[in-house]
């Protein structure tokens, strides 16, 4: 189609004229979507209607309310009739320029946008006046906030404040809320430019008007035209103690620097703790929590006099509040002391903000003498505040270690009478410049909002730049940054701090000389000698202005990694023991419990660790897709989706289904890696899951019906499928007497299962039913069972399969299995194979629907099979275990309300609450602070409704000089490298082989190359491989080189050279190399690390004096 043109002509009342004319490509995509607001300027308080239209007829489409970049709000549409509305009332977090962004994902899979601006006019009834008592603050000061509120005429007004304080960093990196903007750019990384740009003035000259008058209808207009041509903004992802005697001034001020560093060292554990488990911190179960879990040790939660602090509300990861019992050790007495991350109305009177806070009646009321003299008896065991001098008279640098991205989070300061507040707070240890957002509201309704900074900052500071993680006895050289502003040059004397965990290689003083506003950096060369987490401490002695800083670093222990797991069904009450080797590396072991309140949370982890695995060929890529669609299509019909949720989900399957359909043959059908020819079985699995998908995201349904339409003209004349010739050698399905009778169920029930019946069916169904006595053995079974039940349920066939699976199940107390006498179509033997049998003959008893006691018991084996990962061992044993279990909810959603301890060794180690708003979370517990060599005892107990699910999985590491090289099994692995030794920028040459010792063939074959840290990849290398047909596909993680191969011949060993590259000065392990067949794990070879040392003599170099 040609070009648009628009011709667009103005006349005023005087007759003069202007025009102007527009040319356009025209867009021949597919879809489209418009967004519409029923105005452009609005006020705080008004309501906006949004009008979504679409050229895809029906689906869902999605909705960003973006202000400076952060979405504020977002919204999930259903589309009918090419339509979708919603309503929003706007906000005082909504005043400004407002973008609307609307999204769909098109039929070609793409994703189409579309962009309104309107103009939120702010609610400036009230105006806050917000004064810091200085323009600058030092990391850790003390820092007073002034507010003042007053209204359109100056008069002050009493008003209720909300207050926060974010690191600007925060801002430029991610939204407040996390919002579909970025799922979007993470999908299509466009830039939207401007048809015209409008100089001069901003959308909030041509909107303001009088507060007290509604918009008029002439600047509504010009603010239509304005809004339709803006630029859009660069997108990013986006305690005052009142004093008595100086004597007890001193004595506070030393209890509250106590306390601080307390309150900031505890918070950083408990977050921590908030992190890994996925939950709060009640205040019920308080500190003791984290202890039981390992993030603190029981004396850590002391406070000055001995006793522990008290959690007076749940810890969700900010807003943390303790108290101490005080000198007396009695609570709510006078000597009471609170630290507080916001303020609280206690006893329904308001008490000024405090980091801070004494007695129980408020700051007015002091210690009495006894108290003040037994505070004073301990005040010598509280160091003295940075900055004093210690015995030899040199001035201590303060040490930085608090680095939160929200220092302070307030929803509600009460004002005076006259509209005075003030926020009395510590500065965080962060050098940066802090967000300081407020709104007010009067008791008549009166709105108001402003925004400053404040800057934290000194004129010489010195920061640590560490790596996430190192690996026992690596040794790395650490920078050091320091930073000199000042006007004068300054003589700097650094100094790391020793501590256990590492051994230094050099002088732990460091001296250098910085000119006035130079920055510079010096190294540490240290090696990592103990496991865990650990601090590593630099101080900076300045001539004129010192400094210090702590940072954090995990050592990860020197050797393979092993799991053990136990699983099952918690009712009542559970006792499993855990071995640890005796050989096991010290202080690396560690158990975890998983708690599952309910089959749905452990569909969303099994979700979560297919994303973990690699994915190369049509059946990884199907499954690790499939549980997107299984848990969009079961959320959406108990209704507990999420506009985030939906939209991620149909990412990953907007991106599965792109990748699915490069693997079709020319002619039809798909093959493992695209090549011809076409696999009938595998084509078949893909059938059902385009059908599938096709229910929750929309799809060109003619991939359904050209699949379906070759699978058809495959079939033979009397109804029955052949297998493919890839499954007709001797270890696969060579040796079963009807070879036949396993595809043609298969693909009888593909096309049952996606509604289709005809001629070519019924011809199969009599053949299935006429031949189900040559059924040899439960994975052959399983299948024809699913096919007779979706055919018909209650036919005698379908009876006869059903009783002959289960005279062949296998049953160990409560749960029912089968072995499989075959591999899987998938090539999965023994253990793998078992699951995916069991999990299709679950499935096929779910729908069949007359044996529930059978159902539950196959249920419990697949709950018990997990491996410590938390999938079932292969992508299709995972899909298909997962497939089972959301099929047996059904449309009905979990509930549990429960309590479940956790006993190990004999010690409680943690208590976990489990409510109908949690039962889809799951709960990961710590155990490793109770680890021990030998056997570990666990115990779990249920009280409550419901019921739950647990799995406790032991980590443990085995020194690589007691790994045994596995030379006689049945794959072998070396990887060599040219040269161990090396430069900066020079490259090595990797020769790998890989062979099977074992009859035939090692099918779907991986092989897991680790990359040091500090070299990259060359990747035109593996290219060169993948073209000249050596390997079938690679992919790359940070550490790793994932190569795909097809089959490897017994006597044919597969061999090929790469190079690495040396970006960086190091000396550490080269990485673990790994071979397996990808559906069958167990079966493995490994290569051991070797280290690689590149020259540093360019950090060497940087070290002065």
């Amino acid at each position: 189609m040609d070009n648009v043109k628009l011709v667009a002509t103005a006349t005023d009342r005087s007759g003069n004229r202007g025009q102007v004319t527009l040319e356009s490509e025209f867009d021949e995509a597919p879809d489209h979507v418009l967004v519409r607001a029923d105005q452009s300027l609005y006020r705080v308080g008004d309501p906006i209607e949004v009008t979504l239209l679409t050229t895809t007829g029906s689906g869902r489409a999605y909705l960003d309310l973006v202000k400076e970049g952060q979405t504020v709000l977002t919204r999930s549409l259903a589309i009918s009739g090419g339509r979708g509305r919603v309503s929003l009332d706007l906000d005082e977090t909504m005043s400004g320029t407002l973008w609307l962004h609307a999204y769909i994902i098109s039929r070609t899979g793409h994703m189409v946008r579309d962009t309104r601006v309107v103009y939120v006019n702010p609610a400036n009834d009230l105006s806050i006046a917000i004064t810091p008592d200085r323009d600058t603050y030092r990391p850790g000061e003390d820092a007073q906030i002034l507010f003042q509120v007053t209204d359109g005429n100056g008069q002050p007004v009493l008003s209720a404040l909300g207050i926060s304080i974010v690191d600007e960093s925060v801002f430029a990196l991610q939204e407040l809320q996390p919002g579909l903007e970025k799922v979007y750019f993470t999908l299509e990384e466009e830039i939207m430019k401007p048809r015209y740009e409008i100089h001069a003035f901003t959308p909030r000259d041509l909107v303001r008007w009088p507060v007290d008058q509604p918009p008029p209808g002439h600047k509504d207009k010009a603010a239509a035209v304005l809004f339709a041509t803006a630029a859009e903004p660069p997108t990013t992802y986006s305690l005052a103690v009142n004093t008595f005697t100086e004597r007890q001034e001193r004595l506070r001020e030393l209890a509250e620097e106590r306390l601080r560093r307390d309150a900031a060292r505890l918070s950083e554990s408990l977050q921590e703790f908030v992190r890994r488990r996925q939950r709060a911190i009640t205040r019920k179960e308080g500190l003791e929590a984290a202890v039981r879990a390992g993030h603190l040790r029981q004396d850590e939660i002391l406070d000055p006099w001995g006793n522990p602090y008290r959690l007076l509300r749940d810890y969700s990861g900010w807003n943390l509040e303790l108290m101490s019992a005080g000198p007396d050790g009695v609570e709510e007495t006078a000597d009471d002391l609170t630290w507080s991350e916001q303020m609280l109305l206690f006893e329904g009177e308001r008490m000024d903000m405090a980091n801070l806070r004494a007695g129980v009646g408020g700051f007015g009321m002091p210690f009495d003498k006894k108290e003040l003299d037994v505070l004073a008896s301990v005040s010598e065991e509280i160091p003295a505040p940075a900055g004093a001098p210690d015995a030899t008279g040199v001035a201590e640098p303060r040490i930085r270690r608090y680095f939160p991205e929200t220092l302070w989070w307030q929803p509600q300061l009460i004002t005076d009478r006259h509209g005075r507040a003030t926020l009395d707070i510590k500065m965080a240890d962060s050098i940066t410049r802090w967000r300081l957002t407020s709104m007010a509201s009067s008791a008549s309704g009166m709105l108001g909002s402003q925004t400053t900074g404040i800057i934290a900052f000194q004129d010489f500071f010195v920061d640590l730049d560490l790596p996430v993680s190192l690996t026992e006895k690596d040794i790395v050289s650490i920078p050091v940054a320091i930073y000199n502003y000042l006007e004068t040059t300054q003589d700097v004397g650094l100094e790391l701090q020793p501590d256990d965990w590492y051994e230094l290689d050099g002088d732990r003083t460091i001296r250098l000389t910085l000119d006035p506003n130079e920055v510079t950096v010096a190294y540490y060369r240290i090696k990592a000698m103990e496991i865990g987490l650990h601090e590593i401490t630099v101080k900076a002695y300045g001539s004129e202005m010192s400094d210090a800083i702590a940072r954090k670093v995990e050592v990860v222990p020197d050797g393979q990694e092993q799991w053990i797991s136990a699983s099952e069904r918690l009712d009542a009450r559970a006792v499993q023991t855990l071995h640890i080797p005796q050989a096991a590396i010290d202080g690396a072991s560690r158990i975890l419990a998983r708690i599952y309140p309910g089959i749905f949370s452990q569909i969303v982890e099994g979700l979560d660790s297919m994303l973990q695995v690699p994915f190369g060929c049509f059946e990884q890529t199907s499954s690790v897709t499939y549980p997107n669609i299984l848990v969009l299509h079961y959320m959406r019909e108990t209704d507990q989706i999420t506009p985030e949720i939906e939209m991620k989900a149909e990412q990953y399957i907007n991106l599965g289904y792109q990748r699915l359909l490069s693997f079709e043959v020319p002619g039809g059908g798909f093959e493992w890696f695209g090549n011809a020819p076409a696999s009938k079985i595998l084509s078949a699995y893909g059938l059902m899951e385009f059908q599938d998908m096709s229910e929750v995201y929309e799809i060109d349904q003619e991939i359904i019906t050209r699949t379906r339409r070759w699978l058809i003209a495959q079939q033979n004349g009397d109804g029955s499928w052949s297998p493919d010739a890839s499954y007709l050698h001797a270890e696969s399905w060579g040796r079963i007497q009807n070879s036949n009778l396993l595809p043609t169920a298969y693909i009888l029930w593909a096309l049952l299962e996606t509604d289709y019946q005809g001629e070519e069916t019924s011809r199969a169904l009599s053949y299935l039913r006429a031949h189900l006595d040559e059924a040899e053995g439960p994975y052959t079974l399983a299948i024809a069972a699913n096919a007779l039940v979706a055919a018909d349920r209650n036919h005698a066939s379908t009876r006869k399969a059903f009783d002959d699976l289960l005279a062949l199940a296998i049953v160990e107390g409560d749960a029912m299995h089968w072995e499989s006498e075959i591999p899987s179509f998938t090539h999965a033997r023994d253990k793998s194979a078992d699951i995916e049998t069991t999990a299709l003959a679950a499935y096929a008893l779910i729908r069949y629907g007359k044996r529930a006691d059978a159902t539950s018991q196959v249920l419990n084996y697949l709950i018990e099979s997990k491996d410590p990962y938390g999938r079932w061992y292969t992508t299709q044993g995972t899909i298909l275990a997962l497939r089972a279990l959301l099929a047996s909810l059904g449309t009905t959603a979990e509930s549990t309300d429960a309590t479940v301890t956790i006993t190990i060794n004999g010690e409680k180690a943690e208590t976990i609450e489990i409510t109908p708003e949690t039962s889809d979370v799951m709960r990961l517990v710590d155990l490793g602070r109770f680890t021990q060599e030998g056997a570990n005892t666990i115990e779990l107990t249920f009280d409550g409704e419901g019921s739950a699910l647990y799995e406790l999985a032991a980590k443990y590491f085995v020194p690589w000089r007691l790994v045994p090289l596995p030379r006689e099994g049945l794959l072998a692995i070396d990887v060599e490298y040219d040269k161990r030794e090396l430069e900066m920028n020079d490259t090595v040459v990797s020769h790998v082989r890989v062979e099977t010792r074992r009859p035939g063939r090692a099918e779907m074959v991986i092989v897991d190359l680790g990359i040091p840290p500090g070299f990259s990849v060359e990747t035109a290398d593996l290219t060169e491989l993948v073209d000249n047909g050596t390997i079938q596909k690679y992919s790359l993680t940070g550490r790793q080189i994932i190569i795909y191969l097809d089959k490897i011949e017994s006597g044919k060993p597969v061999e090929f050279d790469y190079r690495l590259r040396a970006t960086m000065p190091v000396v550490a392990s080269s990485g673990v190399s790994r071979v397996y067949e990808y559906y069958n794990t167990d079966v493995e070879a490994i290569s051991q690390p070797v280290e690689m040392v590149v020259g540093e003599h360019q950090a060497e170099d940087n070290n002065e004096g």
